[in-house]
């Protein structure tokens, strides 16, 4: 029951559910906690489901600043990716699809942590636009080691 209630979450969310992001920072909307099960082999729904809970708490509307002309872009949700990546700091990072009202494509990156109660979204960064990588090497190793 619980990976079909994950994989309606996640579906609810891919159709459904617009939103934005802003550059890498602590997310105070994202604190709403899912609970891990002990049942789980991988925390891979209980991770998305965070993300979709921080989605849901940001009414779906999120601003971001386009890093190569500094103005702000409403963005709203297209695709979360499969992948849920463990990272060498002990959080997860998932790639999230958004897009603008011009139609541009924008790769964010979710970071979900472990906290006492559950997963949450820790931040989340800017990583490409239009399949261009607009972060930089040293932001990707803090995302990466951050804890």
């Amino acid at each position: 029951m619980k990976g079909i209630t994950s994989i309606l979450a996640v579906l609810a969310l891919a159709l459904l559910l617009p939103a934005c992001a802003q550059n890498a920072g602590e997310s105070e909307t994202a604190k709403a906690p899912v609970q891990e099960e002990e049942t789980s082999d991988s925390p891979d729904d209980d991770v998305k489901a965070a993300i979709v809970a921080s989605l849901e708490s940001m009414e779906n509307t999120v601003d971001v600043t386009n890093p190569t002309s500094q103005e702000v872009v409403q963005l709203t949700l297209d695709f979360v990716h499969d992948g849920v990546n463990p990272t060498p700091g002990g959080r997860y990072a998932v790639c999230v699809d958004f897009k603008s009202e011009d139609g541009s494509q924008y790769d964010l990156d979710y970071f979900v942590r472990m906290e006492e109660g559950g997963y949450v979204v820790a931040e989340y960064a800017l990583h490409k636009v239009d399949g261009e990588d607009v972060m930089a090497a040293e932001e990707k190793e803090r995302l990466q080691n951050q804890e």
